[in-house]
């Protein structure tokens, strides 16, 4: 298996767990809820996938290959940083209020994801 193919595989995993990841969450929200232990273990489980990808793609990178466009770049910075910013900024928040932000962020690193794997080659 090389690393492209575990890469291309991972990035999969990353679209779905952030759609999953943001109904979850979303679903919190609306029951009106806030962010409890389940869903801290999903954001956490989430990250290890997003910087998994990330460690891949720069052994990629390290070995000579490229993406298509150097946009692809951004877009993993993007997710692999949008979580944990979040929590920061928050200062850790686990009310209602961030469970409504960590859904739509978690849907939009969704569509984040999407626009990595089209412009990664």
């Amino acid at each position: 298996m090389t690393l492209t193919l575990i890469h291309d595989r991972l990035a999969t995993a990353i679209l779905l767990f952030s759609l999953l990841a943001g109904v979850w969450a979303l679903a919190s929200a609306l029951r009106r809820r806030g962010v409890d232990g389940t869903l801290w273990g999903i954001l956490a489980s989430g990250e290890l996938l997003f910087v998994a990808q990330g460690l891949i793609g720069a052994v990629q990178w390290l070995a000579g290959a490229r993406p298509e466009r150097s946009v692809h770049l951004l877009y993993g910075f993007v997710t692999a940083l949008s979580l944990p910013a979040y929590y920061a900024f928050s200062r850790g928040r686990d009310d209602r209020r961030a469970a409504w932000v960590y859904a739509g962020l978690c849907l939009f690193l969704a569509v984040i994801s999407l626009r990595a794997a089209a412009t990664g080659g």
